[in-house]
């Protein structure tokens, strides 16, 4: 037990032992982590969990290798455990969304730029499993419909409504999966 409380910082090169090999992979993955800081967008809480958990881990790098004392040890013991469970959380979370936006393929659609415009509060409001028939009644008539493409999925046939905010352009797509309503796409 006496050799585990020998800081690696007071040991010569080359017999740092087995917390020093610890605290040198904390330290590789707080670079990995604070890396991924700079392009991670989704979800939204992740950048700043990720500079948690690069913080996490470089103040355990630096407690193993200095500590000289067990509650210390476990300090960084449990840094490193909480930093790794936020990592899997956040990483679980961004590839969940990865894989939601990898769902949809393209869209194909026309319309009329002069046809009825709803609201995203009237678009959202419509119940999921509504008929084709409850979608009209409660929207009104279509500005167009068109097709949204579903990888690795069933094309859904949508009905497309012209958004009441700007852009101008921006489509509130109503889709379809046989005759019940399932997704609301923005084209």
């Amino acid at each position: 037990m006496t050799g585990l409380l020998q800081a690696p910082a007071d040991r010569p090169a080359g017999k740092r032992g087995i917390r020093g090999l610890i605290a040198a992979v904390a330290s590789v993955g707080a670079l990995f982590s604070l890396s991924f800081t700079t392009n991670w967008d989704d979800p939204s809480w992740g950048k700043p969990a990720l500079l948690a958990v690069g913080a996490a881990l470089t103040a355990a790098a630096v407690l193993l290798w200095v500590a000289r004392h067990p509650a210390l040890l476990a300090a960084a013991a449990a840094l490193l455990v909480a930093a790794t469970g936020v990592w899997v959380v956040a990483d679980s979370a961004r590839r969940s969304e990865q894989r939601e936006e990898d769902k949809w393929g393209g869209a194909s659609f026309d319309y009329d730029d002069k046809g009825p415009a709803i609201t995203r509060a009237e678009a959202e409001a419509v119940p999921i499993g509504a008929s084709k028939d409850e979608v009209k009644r409660i929207l009104g008539p279509a500005a167009g419909s068109g097709i949204q493409r579903v990888n690795d999925g069933e094309d859904l046939r949508c009905r497309a409504y012209r958004a009441e905010e700007r852009p101008a352009w921006k489509l509130y797509a109503l889709c379809f999966t046989g005759d019940r309503y399932t997704d609301l796409r923005e084209w």
